[in-house]
């Protein structure tokens, strides 16, 4: 687990956050439920202390990003149409 490898605790007041903001991006992406790469996002809130942002950030391109590492750069081009 994340928590007991980066020494992240996350309050209950953080997890309602951080559940609200999935929800949001998915909604914002026109889904009805999250996807994988909205965790992508939890790198911003998912943090204690500053000198944790790294190794959150880290973990989570590791474990929430489907298909690996590759698989988030479908997230700058989610919005792009073809003309």
């Amino acid at each position: 687990h994340a928590r007991d490898r980066l020494d992240v605790t996350l309050s209950d007041r953080r997890l309602v956050r951080a559940a609200r903001l999935l929800r949001l991006s998915a909604a914002s992406h026109g889904r009805g439920q999250v996807d994988p790469v909205d965790c992508l996002l939890l790198q911003h809130v998912a943090w204690h202390r500053p000198e944790q942002r790294a190794a959150v950030r880290a973990w989570l391109w590791d474990h929430a990003a489907p298909g690996g590492p590759v698989a988030p750069v479908r997230l700058p081009l989610d919005g792009v149409r073809p003309e």
